[in-house]
């Protein structure tokens, strides 16, 4: 198995960012593909609220000053209690709860290709 290609998931299950199951099941919604995207794009570590913010953008396609504050606080909701802990039981990215911030893990390599065979949806 690949160095840092697993992780332990809930309840301590190990996961394996290399099986295809767990591969799809990350790049299967479109926000956390944004949160890889961003990531990826601006390097790491970044802090959630901007994560939050590049993804109410895209998923509006418009800037920052045209979206409610109201919007970006349900999407950083939804990626703190959903997306963020799925990329982090996949070995994908790791947060630190003080800065609020994610930075990719070397497990990322098994996800960019796919990531940028789907990078025109982003």
């Amino acid at each position: 198995m690949p160095e840092d290609a697993t992780a332990s998931g809930h309840g301590g299950v190990e996961v394996d960012a290399t099986d295809p199951d767990v591969l799809f099941s990350v790049l299967a919604d479109a926000r956390r593909r944004c949160v890889l995207y961003c990531l990826h794009t601006y390097d790491t570590p970044m802090s959630l609220p901007d994560i939050a913010d590049e993804v109410a953008c895209w998923e509006r396609n418009t800037d920052l000053s045209e979206v409610s504050p109201e919007v970006v606080k349900r999407i950083y909701m939804s990626l703190y209690h959903t997306h963020v802990p799925l990329l982090v039981d996949a070995g994908i990215v790791t947060y630190d709860q003080d800065s609020d911030c994610l930075t990719l893990r070397p497990a990322f390599e098994h996800v960019e290709p796919h990531l940028q065979a789907i990078d025109e949806s982003l």
